[in-house]
């Protein structure tokens, strides 16, 4: 990447990828992460900052333990940010958190991107194609009872805890979804753009 920035002679801004626990990508957190950043520069890139998602924390329930859980790795990231600061690399940009927990992620101080990816896609999208009249909408689902959650709703406390969440006092299922599924893609929701349609029992109203 650096040779292909001096050959073009531009400039090529980077992130480094902090891993907070999702074990996806990313380097660990701390000295790791600061001796990437300083062989970006090393290197002659630009280097703007750090991202990280603490992506495994979405599903836990809200309350004091997820704001513990969320609040510790913004810690971490921002631990990160210092420990590159102070070996004199600016780093501008740090950014994080999701659609699962971004009012906690966000609220961190020095936090200058929240990842809410579902949300902010969907609405540039639906701008950026409602011309063409193409309708770009998203349904945002609470917890339902499918194959993909079977882990989760294994253990019978788990299970009566997810469903005692919502006002509507159970799961959902697949076929909450399909009555949304099916207006949004017919001609009677014609002047839906950008909408979020959460189908969660009343999660997101309390």
């Amino acid at each position: 990447m650096a040779r292909l920035a001096r050959d073009r002679k531009t400039e090529v801004n980077v992130l480094v990828d902090v891993d907070l626990g999702l074990k996806r990508c990313g380097m660990p957190p701390g000295e790791p992460a600061a001796a990437l950043a300083k062989m970006v520069v090393g290197s002659g890139l630009k280097f703007r900052g750090l991202m990280g998602y603490e992506g495994q924390l979405h599903p836990l329930l809200p309350g004091p333990d997820k704001e513990r859980a969320v609040t510790e790795a913004m810690q971490a990231l921002a631990r990160t940010k210092t420990l590159i600061e102070s070996g004199g690399i600016p780093a501008g940009i740090f950014s994080c958190g999701g659609t699962g927990d971004y009012s906690i992620a966000g609220a961190y101080a020095g936090v200058t991107e929240n990842q809410a990816g579902v949300v902010g896609l969907t609405r540039a999208m639906a701008a950026d194609y409602a011309p063409d009249h193409i309708r770009v909408n998203a349904i945002v689902p609470g917890t339902i009872d499918t194959p993909m959650n079977a882990i989760a709703l294994a253990d019978p406390k788990n299970r009566a805890r997810y469903a005692e969440m919502a006002p509507a006092c159970r799961l959902g299922t697949p076929e909450d979804l399909s009555g949304i599924a099916v207006y949004l893609a017919s001609e009677d929701s014609s002047y839906c753009v950008g909408g979020i349609f959460t189908v969660d029992g009343g999660l997101t109203a309390v």
